[in-house]
């Protein structure tokens, strides 16, 4: 019978196997390919005033996105993400495996979308999770934090310069 704290029957009590369960996670988190359709293109050419035809098929691929996340890691270990975060903030050995997928997520996210595989809104939308923020912002104390934006921005700029 579950406890009053653990209604829904996910485990409750930390164990040293949930961190290499969270590394096992984070190893599979890798982007594949699939192939979204394929299009049939007729192809014209003329050659000495004749006229030829061809069907030319290719396929579109997209990526199918398999970013590590605090969220996705709690329904791989079959834990309720209460439980994982009362347990990074007890368990320092756990807490820094949530922190490396944190960092894996962060990463990937700027350069796939540096390298055009990811959408942006999304990406934006996503990485202020990490604190990357549109605009510089002076508090009282005079610190600042990263301007993300302005670098994506020129580098998007120097990318369709090249192009």
């Amino acid at each position: 019978m579950a406890s009053k704290k653990n209604k829904g029957w996910r485990p409750t009590t930390y164990d040293q196997k949930y961190i290499w369960l969270a590394r096992e996670y984070l190893s599979k988190c890798i982007d594949e390919l699939d192939i979204v359709m394929e299009k049939e293109t007729i192809v014209t050419k003329t050659i000495e005033w004749k006229e030829f035809s061809e069907t030319k098929t290719s396929k579109v691929w997209l990526p199918k996105v398999k970013l590590p996340s605090i969220e996705w890691l709690c329904r791989y270990i079959w834990v309720a993400r209460s439980s994982v975060y009362d347990w990074r903030d007890k368990h320092k050995a756990f807490s820094d495996i949530l922190e490396e997928i944190l960092e894996e997520q962060a990463e990937r996210l700027i350069n796939m979308w540096v390298s055009w595989r990811y959408n942006w809104t999304i990406t934006k939308l996503l990485l202020i999770k990490h604190w990357y923020i549109e605009k510089q912002e002076l508090d009282n104390k005079h610190s600042w934090k990263l301007d993300i934006w302005n670098i994506l921005e020129e580098i998007q700029w120097i990318n369709n310069k090249k192009s």
